[in-house]
């Protein structure tokens, strides 16, 4: 049963720190009207995730009934628009995307189609830290939580951005049944105190 005490408390813990800074619509660009050149008034749509349509990908499909179970708890628990997060298997090779909120989708220019079944490194770029990387990796072998500030890029037109990222396990039965990213643009904090801007 998902609803144990202390799944619960990891989920509510989780989901206490979200509703982060969300792009406006008219900076986000449709890949299709894009290369019609008609960027100038196109809007990246995200596909809707606040229902189960994400349930029929094959990465959801391929979870354990209790993984499945606690992606569904965790999803009640999230504002969709505004909660930028990520889940992903660690149970299966290369740690595939099995959820994706709007926010998400908005924030990395990826929608939820274009994203599940692949591993979250599709945001990463040349400009993204190796050293972050290889810090993130080794605590998420781990299991243990990071929280790293690094350059990721946005997919519609591999735009840079300044993603301060906090990634948890979520457990179940002292097995770690997920793992849960929250990402924050923080390019309008950070840009100005650097003296380069993410390429």
């Amino acid at each position: 049963d998902v609803s144990s005490g202390d799944l619960g408390a990891q989920l509510s813990e989780f989901a206490a720190g979200g509703s982060q800074r969300k792009r406006s619509a008219p900076e986000m660009l449709d890949p299709a009207a894009q290369q019609q050149g008609e960027s100038s008034t196109a809007v990246f749509k995200p596909s809707c995730s606040s229902g189960v349509e994400h349930e029929q990908f094959p990465a959801f499909q391929r979870l354990t009934a209790t993984q499945r179970a606690v992606v569904r708890k965790m999803i009640s628990v999230l504002d969709v628009d505004n909660d930028s997060v990520v889940l992903t298997d660690p149970l299966q090779p290369q740690g595939p995307i099995v959820y994706v909120t709007n926010a998400w989708q908005d924030m990395c220019g990826y929608t939820m189609t274009q994203a599940m079944g692949q591993n979250p490194r599709l945001t990463q770029g040349e400009g993204t830290d190796r050293e972050t990387v290889c810090s993130m990796r080794k605590a998420l072998t781990a299991r243990q939580p990071c929280k790293v500030r690094i350059i990721n890029y946005r997919g519609y037109n591999r735009e840079p951005f300044w993603n301060c990222l906090s990634v948890h396990p979520i457990f179940f039965n002292n097995e770690c049944v997920l793992f849960a990213a929250r990402l924050q643009d923080y390019s309008h904090r950070l840009t100005p105190l650097v003296s380069l801007t993410p390429q």
